[in-house]
């Protein structure tokens, strides 16, 4: 005789979802509404990054700030979601969302947020 055993989320484990998700929610972030199909891209956008953050210009003749740096970053993000936007169908929605995981990528990933650091610097003394 066998037996099945179904294992069904217990009590906590349903709320942590559910503060996820309203965490998610406050956040303007509800990657469950967008397109699937661009979800499984934000690598390509991710490796996008660096290849916009070369191209933008940025003054020489300033001293480095940690305002100009995010400024930039925000360029960066917003350069590589329109580079590779040519070839996806977005809503202003999805591009909102799509700008806001971009940014949480970017601050979570150390090393990421260093190079774009890197990159800004060089830019900063390359006059």
């Amino acid at each position: 005789m066998r037996f099945t055993i179904t294992i069904s989320p217990t009590y906590n484990q349903m709320n942590l979802q559910e503060d996820i998700n309203r965490t998610k929610e406050v956040m303007g972030i509800n990657e469950g509404s967008m397109n699937p199909f661009l979800l499984r891209r934000i690598p390509e956008f991710v490796s996008v990054l660096f290849e916009v953050a070369e191209l933008i210009y940025v003054r020489g003749d300033r001293e480095y700030s940690a305002h100009d740096f995010l400024n930039f970053v925000d360029r960066v993000i917003f350069g590589s979601v329109r580079d590779v936007i040519g070839t996806y169908d977005l809503t202003h929605d999805e591009l909102k969302k799509l700008e806001i995981i971009l940014w949480r990528i970017i601050n979570r990933d150390k090393n990421l947020f260093q190079t774009l650091q890197q990159i800004y610097i060089a830019k900063l003394d390359s006059i």
